[in-house]
């Protein structure tokens, strides 16, 4: 199975728009994963030109590009032991099969996880135990309110992550609003101090001036 990647090429524009010069079309199934590509392909022109007269080129391009698998670690929503041993499936069911019970008025998905010891369970996505198949008769009451409760503590458990954050905000603000308070104090302590000094040296400047006067003064 092929793996096509395009890449566009424009050019920059100031003040119009970015006119498409060309594009690249290849097959990355075709390159190695996690090496570099350093190759000359042909470029292709742009999508609704048709002016161009038989056998005529539109260039190449030095196409440097490394192919590479990011795998992403998702945050996980619980984590419980479902087995006495290795897990060999796993698989969420988002909706009952026709002509199969509810699990509930809403319809959770629910998680069936098989093993080693030879038990097939359902879980809900929370964690919590539906049933063991094959080792006694469920009741649908009990799934519907295992599920429902799975629910609400799903709900209530979101609430109180925003609760938890907007506690996190508050105290976040008192802190900033405590280090405003600070700074604003040491910057008055700071004029205050600076005014007084001012206010020395003008009193120091005018004794000076008042004995320079005395000086100059005829002697009675």
């Amino acid at each position: 199975k092929s793996m096509n990647v395009g890449i566009k090429l424009f050019d920059s524009d100031k003040y119009g728009d970015h006119d498409e010069i060309g594009s690249v079309h290849f097959n990355a199934k075709t390159f190695p994963f996690g090496e570099e590509l350093d190759e000359w392909m042909a470029l292709e022109p742009p999508h609704g030109k048709t002016d161009m007269l038989p056998g005529e080129t539109f260039g190449e391009i030095r196409l440097k590009i490394c192919l590479s698998v990011q795998w992403l670690n998702a945050d996980a929503i619980t984590d419980f032991r479902a087995h006495d041993g290795p897990v060999t499936s796993i698989e969420v069911i988002q909706s009952a099969p026709q002509g199969v019970v509810r699990l509930s008025a809403v319809d959770q998905p629910v998680l069936c996880t098989a093993g080693m010891d030879n038990r097939i369970c359902i879980w809900t996505l929370q964690g919590d135990l539906v049933g063991v198949l094959g080792l006694k008769v469920w009741l649908q009451e009990d799934m519907m309110d295992l599920v429902q409760n799975a629910a609400r503590k799903k709900t209530e458990q979101q609430f109180d992550r925003k609760v938890q954050a907007r506690l996190r905000h508050i105290a976040e603000m008192t802190a900033n609003a405590r280090e405003d308070l600070r700074a604003e104090e040491k910057r008055r302590e700071e004029q205050h101090k600076f005014d007084i000094e001012e206010k020395d040296e003008m009193v120091a400047r005018e004794r000076t001036y008042q004995g320079e006067i005395q000086e100059r003064l005829p002697a009675p």
